[in-house]
């Protein structure tokens, strides 16, 4: 799969090594040959904040994108890593980078049901009137996933509740499609219109 020394050391928190390597001249972009993930997307990925943190201090790129066009800064908050998070948005990330999918890290959070990720996302900036390329918002997700605690989260970021899909579904309809009779009635508590 291609990993490099700093890829592995990286992954298991060896921060020692990392200093020690980069000291070297290793490859702080390297990509890994199957998923092009570079030392920082591994570092965000298994919860290596010092890691991550002495990447960042040589130059590392906190914007890279791998094969599937995600951020370091998708792989820490997913996989809920708020110090790792909070190094790489303290670093100027692009909070609305996108993946293949068009969806922003606030989407994908949503998506893997991050409350952490999310409420971090959301106070440094994230916006949660995003859309992806079939028009979702991550309040669609939220009431696709029947998920209370993030669709409020995101209504008091500003998300648009009656914001339509690309098939004109608003959130509420996507919890009717779903099912989903206590986000239709929360939804409904928030102002949510019945059309």
């Amino acid at each position: 799969k291609g990993d490099t020394a700093l890829h592995i050391a990286c992954e298991n928190g060896h921060d020692k090594v990392v200093k020690l390597l980069l000291h070297h001249g290793a490859q702080m972009e390297a990509t890994r040959s199957d998923d092009q993930y570079t030392p920082l997307h591994i570092a965000s990925r298994f919860g290596q904040p010092e890691c991550a943190r002495l990447l960042l201090l040589v130059g590392a790129n906190a914007n890279a994108k791998c094969i599937q066009q995600t951020t370091p800064l998708y792989h820490a908050a997913t996989k809920g890593n708020p110090e790792t998070v909070d190094l790489l948005l303290d670093s100027g990330v692009d909070l609305e980078a996108t993946d293949s999918s068009g969806q922003t890290v606030l989407s994908l959070a949503v998506r893997e049901a991050s409350v952490t990720a999310v409420t971090c996302l959301l106070g440094k900036g994230a916006s949660a009137r995003t859309v992806d390329k079939f028009g979702a918002t991550p309040l669609h997700r939220a009431a696709r996933a029947s998920n209370k605690v993030l669709a409020t989260h995101l209504l008091a970021a500003g998300a648009d509740i009656e914001a339509e899909d690309g098939g004109g579904h608003r959130p509420i309809h996507i919890a009717a499609i779903y099912g989903s009779t206590e986000m239709v009635e929360y939804l409904l508590s928030e102002g949510a219109l019945l059309e």
